[in-house]
């Protein structure tokens, strides 16, 4: 099963900032294929064919811990974290393989 970790903060202050976009994207990916996500106390997820998505109900800096709790209760092989980065333009996308500081670069799509 593969797992997309779309990364934002829980509170309605946040909800249509940048810093909220995997939320963002997540929830218009839902409604466009008409799924919906379980609520739950750490997270909520929908499972759409061999995927999980989740959404932490904590803040950013605490969604290693529904990372966690996900991996833990499903047979994760690969993530997917959807999240803005200060370092892109708006409507810029980058996808790579890895992460953190060091990570390895991807191609970048402007939108």
């Amino acid at each position: 099963m593969n797992l997309v970790l779309a990364l934002g903060n829980p509170t309605e202050k946040y909800r249509w900032t940048r810093h909220n976009i995997g939320f963002i994207c997540v929830d218009r990916w839902a409604e466009k294929h008409k799924q919906s996500f379980s609520k739950g106390e750490l997270y909520d997820h929908l499972v759409y064919r061999n995927a999980v998505v989740i959404k932490p109900n904590t803040y950013m800096n605490l969604s290693g811990n529904a990372l966690k709790a996900a991996m833990l209760k499903w047979k994760i092989d690969e993530v997917l974290v959807v999240h803005d980065d200060i370092e892109l333009d708006a409507c810029q996308l980058r996808i790579r393989n890895g992460g953190g500081r060091w990570g390895a670069q991807g191609p970048q799509i402007s939108l």
